[in-house]
């Protein structure tokens, strides 16, 4: 039974948890009977748990987002058995279909990845790391020696309980994934061109070099605890680290807008629980709306800067 005042709010938890059910992550859409399901088992799980009512509507609804995701991904992939392209959003399908997921990430007797369908999948790497070197200035020679050598380093034998692969449920997790080791890599190959120069006769790529505009859009990057540049790259490890840092609700609005990355300002400040939270009047203008939110994700974004730099 659901007491007052969580009776009051279930329209808008209902409203919250179906909106982010629908889009996991981006590339994923799922359909009405795909939600429903989601929304229902997350709720489900919560009554069933015996889980304890928040206080608040913002603490209650980080309860019952937080395994939203999760949840959808697993349904997704559940529905992928046989046609791995089910599901997709059609409005960022950037690439023509997807492989086979749970076979492609299956490891051979020497523990390396060698699947057929990653001939399907390695097009779509180099697609979303083609960008990341056009912004860092390597040409396209360059970056595709780089590119080959960050593949050959993503496909390499690891051990089953160390890859992050083995955490996946659908492909579209992959070229994110790759996309962070790929910008890695493309500032450790900058970094090294740079050595290079400032040593006798040699020619190299300089982050100094005022033409190439470098210098003041990288940052030095924190070390790694260990070699393995697909380590230490979860937003969950920072999350936990800083938690005290923000409130629940600046966490949810960080993950949405620059972890996962699927709604933007817009988006959010039509739902009204966003509203509530912000303390904004629903029949306030949109730039009353936008206004509001900017300053709460600014102050977030202040407060774990903060926060970061005295964990280091």
């Amino acid at each position: 039974m659901i007491n007052a005042p969580i009776a009051g709010w279930l329209d808008l938890l209902w409203e919250a948890v179906c909106l982010r059910a629908a889009r996991p992550i981006p590339g994923i859409l799922l359909d009405q009977k795909g939600i429903s399901t989601v929304a229902k088992a997350i709720f489900a799980d919560f009554l069933e748990s015996g889980g304890t009512p928040e206080a608040n509507l913002q603490a209650m609804l980080t309860v019952l987002s937080h395994p939203v995701k999760k949840r959808a991904l697993t349904y997704v992939a559940a529905c992928r058995k046989d046609h791995p392209d089910l599901l997709r959003d059609p409005q960022k399908a950037l690439w023509e279909k997807n492989p086979a997921f749970p076979d492609l990430i299956l490891r051979g007797p020497a523990g390396q990845l060698s699947h057929p369908d990653w001939n399907i999948a390695e097009p779509v790497l180099w697609h979303r790391a083609a960008p990341i070197y056009r912004r860092m200035n390597i040409s396209e020679n360059d970056a595709r020696d780089v590119y080959a050598e960050t593949v050959a380093d993503f496909l390499r034998a690891r051990p089953e309980e160390t890859c992050p692969m083995r955490q996946m449920l659908v492909f579209e997790e992959l070229p994110r994934l790759f996309a962070v080791i790929a910008e890695r890599r493309a500032i450790s190959w900058i970094r090294k061109q740079t050595t290079l120069k400032m040593q006798p006769n040699q020619n190299g790529f300089s982050l100094d070099d005022p033409d190439s505009g470098l210098a003041a859009r990288l940052q030095q990057p924190r070390p790694l605890a260990i070699e393995d540049p697909l380590a230490n790259i979860h937003f969950d490890q920072i999350r936990e680290t800083c938690r005290s840092a923000l409130s629940d609700f600046e966490w949810h609005l960080i993950e949405i807008l620059f972890v996962e990355g699927n709604e933007t300002r817009e988006e959010l400040i039509a739902h009204d629980w966003v509203l509530e939270e912000l303390k904004v009047d629903f029949s306030s203008s949109r730039s009353t709306k936008l206004r509001r939110l900017n300053v709460v994700i600014a102050d977030a974004l202040s407060s774990l800067g903060q926060a970061l730099e005295e964990v280091d």
